[in-house]
């Protein structure tokens, strides 16, 4: 199977990873953190905001591959029966 067909079909199965109270959490700390970057106190809550933004942002994108790849097993799963 090529990449693209792989990230086609990741695409159209979608992540069901969060429920809307997790997403808004996960969100509003987000933008939280891009706040912090846009007027940052000083340089060091500059550097904290943004290296905590990356590793939310981290956390965010493995957990819906995660969720994705988890459902691809269940649609391949499923397709073989």
């Amino acid at each position: 199977m090529t990449e693209k067909k792989l990230a086609d079909d990741h695409l159209s199965v979608g992540s069901q990873g969060f429920d809307d109270e997790t997403l808004e959490i996960k969100l509003l700390g987000i933008t939280d953190l891009v706040d912090d970057i846009r007027a940052p106190l000083n340089d060091n809550e500059l550097v904290s905001a943004a290296v905590k933004l990356m590793l939310l942002l981290a956390d965010f994108i493995f957990e819906l591959m995660t969720v994705g790849q988890a459902r691809e097993v269940d649609v391949k799963k499923a397709e073989r029966n």
